[in-house]
């Protein structure tokens, strides 16, 4: 017998409680995709452009709840499934990896900082967006997350970009990427 079970994980409501809405494209593989949610009358409408060029090729939007822990909470006590998803594979940035970085002009999506990857690291990203293809990415420093999407094909290219919220962030991951950068580790960790 299956037992069905069924949630509204999104709401479209007007109220204070409504997710805050960040485009997400492609700008971990180098592409200028862009994408955004828009709501009206309780309904959510995701439009925008992909731009397949310079290895990009996908356009998507994440909400934020402001009281997202107190949902994942309910949900991973009715779904107790939810609570095995695999951990995105993490691609590290380091002093050996990075060649250069700097902190693009502001746009609708915010602030980028673009990162050009050395021989060995444009070598070991290659490798490891090929490994992950179809699978969401993550791009760290340290702790701390640089960057998230899903590799949709390889990226060869050694480029990267993360986008920011305000020049001032922007800022800071760009020095932090110019002269904090850890030695180790780097590349591909699970």
């Amino acid at each position: 017998m299956n037992d069905l079970r069924r949630a509204c994980l999104i709401s479209f409501s007007e109220d204070n409680d409504a997710p805050q809405w960040q485009s997400i494209g492609d700008p971990v593989m180098g592409g200028r995709s862009e994408g955004r949610v828009a709501t009206n009358a309780g309904q959510g409408c995701f439009s925008g452009t992909v731009r397949p060029d310079n290895g990009g090729g996908f356009a998507s939007a994440k909400g934020q709840w402001p009281k997202m822990m107190r949902s994942i909470a309910i949900l991973a006590l009715a779904f107790p499934a939810i609570g095995l998803a695999e951990a995105a594979p993490e691609f590290h940035l380091c002093s050996p990896y990075v060649k250069k970085s700097e902190v693009g002009e502001q746009s609708d999506l915010g602030w980028p900082v673009f990162v050009k990857l050395t021989e060995v690291g444009t070598t070991s990203l290659a490798a490891f967006t090929e490994a992950n293809t179809g699978k969401e990415i993550r791009i760290v420093v340290g702790r701390r997350e640089f960057s998230r999407a899903t590799a949709w094909v390889p990226v060869p290219s050694g480029n990267l970009h993360g986008m920011f919220n305000s020049r001032e962030v922007a800022a800071g991951w760009q020095r932090t990427l110019a002269t904090e950068l850890p030695a180790s580790p780097c590349g591909a960790r699970n």
